[in-house]
Parts: C-alpha cells; structure tokens; sequence
C-alpha cells in the first residue's frame, strides 16, 4: 500500500475551480473515478501518487495542496 498525505480540502477546492474543473472533469483528467475524488476533496486524505497527480494537473506545486 502507498503512503498517504494530508491536503487541504478548501484549497483543493478552490484551486479546482480556479481551474475551471468539475469534480468529474479533474477526476477523469487524473484516471480516478468521480466518488473517489469527491471522497479526497471532502476528507483530504489520499495516497501520495494521487496526490502528486491532481497538483500536476492543477498545474501547482504538491505543497500548494497541502
């Protein structure tokens, strides 16, 4: 199993939607279903791979996230 991180749900929210993503436009872009992101966004918990992911395609720094 892969190791977690903590981010901050309201951040990746609003970093979301600066980009101008849904929910279920970042979650396909990142390879993950819909419920799963939903599940991150709200307890902003998820595995490092992931993590590193959705910053890459909210074009920003994992740390922004976190």
């Amino acid at each position: 199993m892969g190791r977690y991180i903590s981010l901050d749900p309201v951040i990746l929210k609003e970093t979301r939607e600066r980009f101008g993503h849904t929910q279920e436009s970042l979650a396909h872009a990142v390879g993950i279903r819909r419920e799963t992101y939903t599940r991150i966004e709200s307890a902003g918990s998820t595995q490092l791979v992931t993590a590193e992911k959705i910053a890459g395609q909210l074009e920003v720094d994992l740390g922004h996230l976190t």
